[in-house]
């Protein structure tokens, strides 16, 4: 099952699933509020989180941000779908082309690296909600995680750096300066079972 919301699209909250067979089917329930370039990230079976983003398109590049994170739970009781653990830090200004990833073996989120200055990474601990302020970001155009088969985590996005990432110490380059990808947009928005989508430029 992939779960896909069109966040490119003006005060856009409808998803979608993609089911084997590759036919679309738009859930029932719309997220809470709409949302732009966040990120959103598997934690458990069947369960999303939703981070950071803006309302709208034209909150990309502003000090703007969607303050609450939402999981969504497929397989919950009807009504209880959506729950909201908490906000994202008051330090954050900017919420846009935001980047998550859940830590290997581990029950936490990393979060952060938005479309901006001054940016930090944060841990999000899933077991009591706690977000701690973890690592300067060294890429100002927003980082995409990756977490690789061996469990190592590399970031890229709009400034076409490759780096690795480590959330003791942050982001680094690569074995050699020349690592870039093709600029371009991310997916943003899509939740999908690990090496099931390539990027295709």
């Amino acid at each position: 099952m992939i779960l896909y919301l069109d966040s490119l699209q003006e005060g856009q909250t409808a998803m979608y699933t993609l089911a084997s067979d590759l036919t679309w089917t738009k859930l029932e329930h719309d997220l809470p509020e709409a949302m732009v370039a966040h990120c959103s990230v598997q934690i458990s079976q069947g369960v999303v989180a939703f981070i950071g983003g803006v309302p709208t398109a034209s909150d990309l590049f502003a000090n703007s941000k969607v303050e609450q994170i939402y999981i969504f739970d497929i397989t919950a009781n009807s009504g209880m779908e959506w729950s909201q653990p908490a906000t994202l830090p008051a330090e954050v200004t900017r919420g846009a082309i935001m980047g998550c990833y859940k830590v290997p073996n581990e029950n936490k989120v990393i979060f952060g690296c938005s479309y901006g200055p001054n940016e930090m990474t944060y841990e999000w601990n899933l077991d009591d909600d706690a977000i701690t302020q973890k690592t300067e970001c060294r890429n100002q155009r927003g980082v995409k995680f990756h977490v690789m088969p061996d469990g190592s985590i590399i970031g890229s996005g709009h400034g076409r750096n490759i780096w690795t990432f480590d959330s003791s110490s942050g982001l680094s380059r690569t074995s050699s300066d020349e690592q870039w990808t093709t600029s371009h947009n991310p997916p943003m928005s899509v939740v999908s079972p690990f090496k099931t989508g390539t990027c295709s430029t």
